[in-house]
């Protein structure tokens, strides 16, 4: 499945103020998963990725380990926020973004 990337980033808003007040977590948590987030827009952007698939998140992965030299634990947690994000997105059923991550 893919999504277009302007589809994709769309909902970061809703999707910060669901995470905070449903789960009520914590600011830092929340401020993480922005840089996160963020860094992967970046780098869809950087690299004028239209749409986003499974393909574009290995890519992505492979970025933060050349490029950024990013620990393996460090990876985990970037890849757990766009799997968080990817499960709210199926959530909120936006067309065409179910088996995103």
């Amino acid at each position: 499945m893919a999504v277009t990337a302007k589809k994709f980033f769309s909902h970061l808003d809703d999707y910060f103020d669901y995470r905070q007040t449903i789960y009520e977590t914590s600011k830092q948590t929340i401020k993480s998963n922005r840089v996160d987030l963020g860094l992967f827009e970046t780098f869809v952007n950087d690299n004028k990725i239209n749409t986003i698939n499974g393909k574009t998140v290995i890519d992505f992965q492979y970025y933060l380990k050349t490029q950024r030299d990013n620990c393996g634990a460090s990876i985990n947690r970037k890849i757990f926020s766009l799997r968080s994000y990817g499960n709210y997105l199926q959530l909120y059923d936006a067309p065409k973004m179910d088996a995103l991550l």
